[in-house]
């Protein structure tokens, strides 16, 4: 009975992955000098891309170095595949890169010492990917990936708005009714207020929603997993991306989260299940600091207007034809 139980609680706070760092995850230095020291971040783990042949999550961390720096290995291990631009050691990837000269497929190569590459011109960062293509890893969890990593600022919610669900018919927040899309804006913060807007406009870890009442005192609705709709630790399936991120509002610099679907299909808040009336909707979203930021949207529930329009009724006026 007891094992029966834990099965349940285990599935219940599962998203699309699991809810803390993946099994044998493992802590390494940075790919770039000071290998020991935390760096700022560009470019978040599953942040919304638009580059390349089709819509993507960015399956990598983004650290930012001027051209030409030196990029090295986070751990020991032998050269498994390489191209003009790119290296991989075993199950990381380091993208961005002129490849060092003599470099060959098979050289052993050792966590920050041995040189395999320096920053490609005018990119000035190294894309670093943690894990085998289609089963990358997010490598700024507690505990594990990118370590020592400090990040003492928090995601910011830049705007909330409501749509009908599959529609580009958007509601006032006085006036929302049936099948709605909550759509949320987040800039998460990897750097402090006076660094480069690049190290500012991110995408974040965890987002989700509650709707409570209209004095906040209660939750009159949470979908599953304590409204936690998307969490990072693993990167979904690139077929996904749409359903997590609202293509008209979404950039490689704006990452705008569609929180009512879940992460492989489309899904929606049933207002109807509600009485109109007056409610606040609570958006919620955190890094993987624990920096969080909350939103509290006061809205307004109408009846839905299902009675048809009468007949239009034609009249005639008499008259001469130039009348």
């Amino acid at each position: 009975m007891k094992l029966k139980k834990a099965v349940k609680i285990g599935i219940f706070i599962l998203t699309f992955a699991l809810a803390s760092a993946s099994p044998g995850q493992d802590s390494f230095p940075w790919p770039v000098a000071p290998v020991n020291q935390s760096h700022e971040i560009t470019g978040n783990f599953c942040e919304f891309r638009d580059t390349g042949s089709s819509d993507h999550f960015h399956n990598g961390t983004d650290i930012p170095k001027p051209d030409g720096s030196p990029v090295y290995p986070v751990k020991d291990g032998k050269v498994t595949a390489m191209g003009s631009d790119w290296v991989r050691v075993e199950d990381k990837a380091y993208v961005h890169i002129v490849p060092a000269a003599g470099l060959s497929i098979g050289d052993q190569v050792y966590a920050s010492q041995t040189v395999i590459g320096t920053i490609e011109s005018g990119l000035g960062h190294v894309h670093f990917t943690n894990g085998y293509v289609g089963a990358e890893r997010n490598s700024m969890l507690e505990g594990s990936g990118l370590t020592p990593l400090v990040d003492e600022w928090k995601p910011i919610i830049r705007f909330v708005k409501f749509f009908e669900n599959n529609s580009s018919t958007e509601f006032p927040a006085s006036g929302i009714a049936g099948k709605v899309d909550i759509i949320v804006k987040v800039d998460e913060q990897n750097g402090p207020p006076s660094s480069p807007i690049s190290r500012r406009n991110n995408g974040t870890y965890k987002i989700g929603y509650r709707i409570l009442s209209a004095d906040t005192g209660t939750v009159v609705y949470e979908p599953p997993n304590n409204g936690l709709r998307f969490q990072f630790d693993t990167k979904p399936s690139n077929s996904y991306v749409h359903n997590v991120f609202r293509k008209e509002f979404s950039s490689t610099t704006s990452h705008t989260y569609q929180v009512t679907n879940d992460i492989s299909r489309d899904n929606y808040w049933d207002t109807s299940q509600l009485e109109p009336g007056n409610y606040v909707v609570m958006i919620f979203t955190e890094d993987t600091r624990h920096n969080a930021d909350t939103a509290y949207v006061p809205v307004t529930i109408k009846e839905l207007d299902r009675v048809p329009p009468q007949q239009p009724k034609w009249r005639f006026l008499s008259g001469t034809a130039d009348s």
